[in-house]
């Protein structure tokens, strides 16, 4: 299903018509991909973005086409040409023989200013990635989730592996609370969001205890909050884990939210004249 929106993409470093884009877009059967939000016309933590891209190729055993600068006129390009000034922009890499890459504005997919407030709704979901750590797309398990999450009339499905324990979100991370200490699964399991990485940096900065911990499903209503993150999303209260219920008004997780906001104003502030 076509995901792209505005005017122009950007087809092997060419600026192209998004009508220019097939079906095909994949290119392979399993590509590697990232996805960055821009705000106020700048990519943010677009260095940490182009790192997990190259992590992934690295864990893909494949080699990566485009450089740092490369990845960032991509973007500035499409900022410029679409004049969009805020969504979120996602590269879609070969993983065949043939180099390529696309890159284009998507369609954001963002909980309600109403679900930022009272909590979203998730459900569980017993998948697990083969190759958590890599970006790559993988779509058995979007079709599966999407449906999953259609049916049950969820914002997210939260992964559970063999071993019933909680990993991550089918397209976030998740973090839980419990007397004032966060709790998150170990980065070996999961994908390492950026989000993810900025809010451990927020705790550590802020001297909030976490804990990094394998968290069994059968031990989830013993926390008092659970959120997500992710680069679309940001930081998400969850309301409710299938009938499990969560308090979405948690203060430390508000506290850790209005961080995360403060955190990324400031990028902005320090990036802003990269991109006028």
């Amino acid at each position: 299903m076509a995901d792209w929106i505005g005017k122009y993409c950007i087809i092997n470093d060419c600026l192209k018509p998004v009508k220019d884009i097939t079906e095909d877009i994949s290119f392979s059967k399993s590509p590697v991909y990232e996805v960055l939000r821009v705000e106020d016309g700048v990519p943010l933590f677009l260095e940490d973005h182009f790192l997990r891209l190259q992590n992934s190729f690295l864990l893909c055993q494949k080699k990566l086409i485009v450089s740092l600068s490369d990845f960032r006129k991509a973007v500035a390009m499409l900022i410029t040409k679409n004049k969009i000034a805020e969504g979120p922009v996602k590269f879609i890499f070969r993983t065949d023989n043939i180099s390529g890459f696309i890159a284009y504005f998507m369609t954001p997919h963002r909980p309600s200013p109403e679900e930022y407030k009272s909590g979203i709704n998730t459900v569980t979901l017993y998948e697990e990635r083969n190759n958590p750590n890599a970006k790559i797309w993988n779509t058995e398990l979007r079709e599966t989730a999407t449906t999953l999450i259609g049916k049950n009339k969820a914002y997210e499905a939260i992964l559970i592996n063999k071993n019933r324990f909680i990993t991550e979100g089918s397209r976030s991370n998740i973090f839980f609370i419990k007397n004032n200490t966060v709790y998150t699964t170990p980065e070996d399991q999961v994908l390492p969001g950026i989000t993810r990485k900025n809010v451990l940096e927020i705790c550590l900065a802020n001297k909030i205890k976490t804990e990094i911990i394998n968290i069994s499903y059968s031990q989830i209503s013993d926390f008092e909050s659970a959120f997500l993150t992710g680069t679309s999303r940001k930081v998400v209260p969850i309301r409710n884990i299938d009938n499990i219920h969560f308090d979405s008004k948690n203060k430390l997780m508000r506290k850790i939210m209005k961080y995360f906001d403060n955190l990324e104003a400031e990028y902005i502030k320090q990036h802003k004249q990269y991109y006028e």
